[in-house]
């Protein structure tokens, strides 16, 4: 939903998304990440937020994963942010 990328590409660097994600959050190329149509700030911390959020939900360990309250808690969030900073301007 945020990189509006195939889960698998062969043609990637890293093949499967989440593997790339990561490299790419690494390397802090959020602009490589985010699928342009949105139309977001990229610096923006809602969208460091909602990258994170959208990596723990991907984790290996179901353990360590997020709960769906927890998740729609953390993007309720981030949208009170983001309107917050369209406010101000």
């Amino acid at each position: 939903m945020i990189t509006n990328k195939p889960v698998t590409d062969k043609n990637r660097e890293r093949s499967n998304i989440t593997q790339w994600v990561m490299f790419e959050l690494n390397r802090e190329e959020v602009i490589r990440i985010i699928d342009p149509n949105l139309g977001v700030d990229y610096n923006s911390p809602c969208v460091w937020n909602a990258l994170r959020l959208a990596m723990s939900c991907a984790d290996r360990s179901s353990t360590k994963r997020p709960t769906m309250s927890a998740i729609v808690s953390k993007l309720r969030e981030c949208l009170a942010n983001l309107r917050g900073d369209i406010e101000l301007l």
